[in-house]
């Protein structure tokens, strides 16, 4: 399932925006209770006049594996029942949905004109070690190792090399500030189109509460294309 908010005034005479949100994680969410946005995002979806839909991901998924599936089976279905622009795809994500942006970015970078992580982690490695005392990267297992690494978007980054990126980390969330700033020193060497903004808000992690956050990301989203014809991968 997914939700779909299409703003009343569309044009109807040519192809539109859309923007995929991906939802953060709550415990609680579920088909019947899905995690849906505040009547504010849906204000800027129509001053943006864009589509705007919310896979559910299957539940608390990461966004990966069948996660990743319902995201790209969610575009492919707005593609086909909606007037959707291909080239103006956007993935738009808060915390667990951060991550999710920046991973489904990684691994289809040619599906989309742009990517925003809001409080996402970059670093799965990091993630589960520094913030639940899991085993460091060095001291799992081979076989571990590479599965991680699958998803892991600090070590796809290069694949963003023709993709356009703009990342928001507030300074306190405990996710940790060095997740965003590891992934930049990854796109700046790769060469990869992108823009950042550590926002030293108090409110933390939760900075997607706030109004000026969703603005920020719809703003850098708007004007972008997808790069359908990249001299190099």
């Amino acid at each position: 399932p997914y939700f779909v908010y299409r703003p009343p005034d569309l044009p109807v005479d040519k192809p539109v925006p859309l923007v995929i949100f991906l939802h953060g994680y709550v415990p609680g969410t579920a088909r019947t209770d899905p995690y849906l946005v505040s009547d504010f995002v849906l204000r800027l979806a129509d001053r943006a006049k864009c589509i705007l839909v919310i896979p559910h991901g299957r539940t608390n998924t990461d966004f990966q594996y069948a996660g990743e599936v319902d995201v790209m089976r969610v575009k492919a279905e707005m593609l086909a029942f909606y007037p959707v622009d291909p080239d103006r795809v956007y993935l738009l994500g808060v915390s667990m949905g951060g991550a999710g942006a920046w991973q489904v970015a990684c691994h289809y970078p040619d599906h989309f004109a742009a990517t925003a992580p809001i409080n996402g982690q970059a670093d799965w490695f990091r993630f589960w070690h520094q913030n639940f005392g899991y085993p460091a990267r060095e001291e799992l297992p081979d076989h571990l190792n590479y599965l991680i690494a699958l998803n892991n978007p600090l070590d796809l980054a290069s694949n963003l090399k023709n993709l356009y990126s703009y990342s928001q980390q507030a300074l306190t969330c405990f996710v940790g500030i060095e997740h965003t700033r590891a992934m930049v020193r990854q796109l700046k060497a790769t060469g990869a189109p992108f823009e950042t903004f550590e926002d030293p808000s108090d409110m933390g992690h939760y900075i997607y509460w706030q109004p000026d956050c969703w603005e920020r990301a719809f703003e850098h989203l708007a004007d972008k294309q997808r790069f359908a014809t990249p001299a190099s991968v």
